[in-house]
């Protein structure tokens, strides 16, 4: 299902438009037809995901989520939730790799706790890890 959103973050509201890059949802939005055409269609759709890099089976098809901004006068699409230039843009589509399922078509998606915790995730990971240290090393803790 194709799932129009808006993405708020601090003081930005952002248009855009996802869905799954499976058979089920483009196959859908494709190829109106039923019975031995819809399966031929199916598998036509499902040829054409697997010559496009997104391998070979619906479960594979299934993980990518393409996210379209759909602000401004030209539009934006990304299947990599990493290849935006905006925080709030990455944060959303993280988020609906897992979850778009259970977002509500032309719901809002508050993208502030997101960043905060994808922030937050990124300070702990490059905190300084202190290795191979030990009270007796230390002559402090000695007296």
């Amino acid at each position: 299902m194709i799932r129009a959103l808006l993405i708020i973050d601090a003081a930005t509201e952002i248009p855009a438009l996802a869905f799954r890059m499976d058979e089920p949802t483009i196959g859908a939005a494709t190829e109106p037809h039923s019975g031995v055409a819809a399966a031929a269609g199916g598998m036509l759709t499902a040829g054409i995901l697997a010559r496009a890099g997104y391998g070979r089976t619906l479960p594979d098809h299934h993980r990518y989520v393409c996210l379209i901004r759909a602000d401004g006068p030209s539009f934006r699409a990304e299947v990599d939730p990493y290849a935006w230039d905006d925080l709030a843009m990455t944060c959303a589509h993280r988020w609906l790799v897992d979850h778009i399922d259970e977002h509500p078509p032309g719901g809002a998606l508050n993208v502030e706790p997101l960043r905060h915790e994808l922030v937050r995730g990124r300070e702990q990971a490059e905190a300084p890890v202190t290795v191979g240290h030990h009270d007796h090393d230390d002559p402090a803790a000695a007296a």
